[in-house]
């Protein structure tokens, strides 16, 4: 009986995080929240070879805007999103190319090799992760490692 008394407290913790907004600071326009290397995309096209896919949730208790960059090895631009607006507790994802992981915004990049990424935001409460995955494959791939660029108030990355 305690350990799902203490199951539940857990749980609700986890729900109450995703749902609590955090003070956050908003910014007069897009600004890089996040930058990244090792993008990669091997060309392969929709739901085969090697994708990149940047998963970003706001937590700010506000519509934000967001924008996704992915950047070829000389620093040009290989594909981004508009800027678009996503609603407090939601999750979205962005792909080099389609995927069988997730339910993604498409780039169709084409091929990439150690290129990086940026994300843009107008508020600091948006949290971002980002991998390279197999996009054949619903359950294999590796993180990159994000660098944080406007932290966000009281938290540590």
């Amino acid at each position: 009986m305690k350990k799902s008394s203490f199951a539940f407290a857990v749980s609700l913790a986890v729900a109450s995080v995703a749902t609590t907004p955090v003070p956050a600071v908003t910014f007069g326009a897009l600004a890089t929240i996040y930058v990244a290397s090792g993008v990669y995309d091997d060309g392969s096209g929709e739901n085969a070879g090697h994708a990149t896919t940047v998963t970003c949730t706001n937590v700010s208790g506000f519509l934000v805007h967001l924008r996704i960059v992915i950047l070829g090895p000389a620093g040009n631009v290989e594909g981004s999103t508009i800027s678009f607006p996503v609603g407090h507790g939601t999750t979205v994802a962005v792909s080099t190319h389609g995927t069988l992981s997730f339910n993604e915004t498409n780039l169709l990049t084409g091929p990439v090799v150690h290129g990086a990424l940026n994300v843009e935001s107008t508020q600091s409460a948006v949290f971002c992760s980002a991998m390279v995955v197999a996009a054949g494959s619903p359950s294999s791939g590796v993180a990159l490692h994000m660098v944080r660029i406007h932290a966000d108030p009281g938290t540590t990355e």
